[in-house]
């Protein structure tokens, strides 16, 4: 797990993650906000960020709202490193949590 990650009224309203999972393996990703986040990501390799349509995800589909809680899994036949970014469209100050499991063989 990582600390709290801040977002101030006078910040960045992106924060920028690269995570790495091995060939046929996964993680558990877990983002939790007591403010309204939007999480989105791409695939690795040559699509690193996310420009084909079957590598991108995007959480929630919809305008966020507070409080946010996303959990998903990163990871399957292909390793590499994913792009995590984290993001709010609000000025008002929130943190948030982003915890990262090991990696478990496996689908």
């Amino acid at each position: 797990m990582l600390p709290s990650a801040p977002f101030a009224g006078d910040s960045s309203y992106v924060h920028l993650y690269s995570i790495h999972v091995d060939s046929a393996s996964s993680r558990q990703v877990i983002v939790t906000s007591p403010g309204a986040l939007l999480v989105a990501g791409g695939g690795t390799h040559d699509d690193t960020f996310g420009a084909l349509p079957g590598n991108q995800f995007l959480h929630p589909a919809a305008p966020p709202t507070a409080p946010s809680a996303y959990g998903f899994t990163l990871g399957g036949a292909n390793g590499g490193y994913f792009t995590l970014v984290i993001g709010t469209t609000s000025t008002d100050p929130t943190t948030y949590t982003l915890t990262v499991g090991s990696e478990r063989t496996g689908p």
